[in-house]
């Protein structure tokens, strides 16, 4: 069933009246969904190529980038950074420190916290690691003016920030949510 809108009927130039059938409306809440799933596709796509070739993930990959960023950082500051789930977080931090890239080490004057620090062998890691980002994506991004690259970025943050994601709860009896059955995080 068609759900194409009739203009109103207008007076052709020898009196005849016709009907002009405008477009159906534009479904801009598919557009934005179909880029987003284009966009999830391409993300786990990378991480498996990078796993295949590097041994670590694209999600391990952004976390050793935010501990270096700070040099000594909570897990749960990461998991908040790089919007990920406590539970993932862990997981992700024991492979990460099982494989010797990161430390973790418990705060002298607070027990309760656990600082996370890159080991010699996670900033090795770094100084050799590709980009985080899909190749072709790393390369358009750099041709691109910087005013044309912090506009994407602003964009893709205001779509995170239009679907909540700093709101969602990762409890999985509040949501529901299965384990994560992906390849390893």
């Amino acid at each position: 069933m068609s759900t194409k809108s009739i203009r109103p009927a207008r007076k052709a130039s020898r009196g005849r009246v016709i009907k002009i059938e405008s477009p159906a409306p534009v479904r801009h809440d598919l557009r934005v969904l179909r880029a987003l799933r284009g966009i999830t596709r391409a993300v786990s796509l990378y991480s498996r190529k990078l796993y295949t070739r590097q041994r670590i993930t694209s999600p391990q990959l952004v976390c050793l980038l935010v501990i270096a960023e700070e040099q000594s950082i909570t897990a749960s500051e990461i998991a908040r950074r790089v919007h990920l789930s406590p539970s993932t977080m862990v997981g992700i931090l024991d492979r990460l420190e099982a494989n010797g890239l990161v430390v973790r080490q418990r705060n002298r004057r607070d027990r309760r916290t656990v600082s996370i620090t890159l080991s010699r062998a996670g900033r090795a890691m770094l100084r050799k690691a590709p980009s985080p980002l899909q190749d072709g994506l790393a390369a358009a991004l750099s041709a691109l003016p910087e005013t044309e690259q912090a506009t994407i970025a602003d964009s893709l943050e205001r779509v995170v920030e239009l679907m909540g994601v700093e709101s969602l709860t990762f409890d999985r009896e509040k949501t529901g949510l299965e384990a994560e059955r992906m390849m390893p995080t």
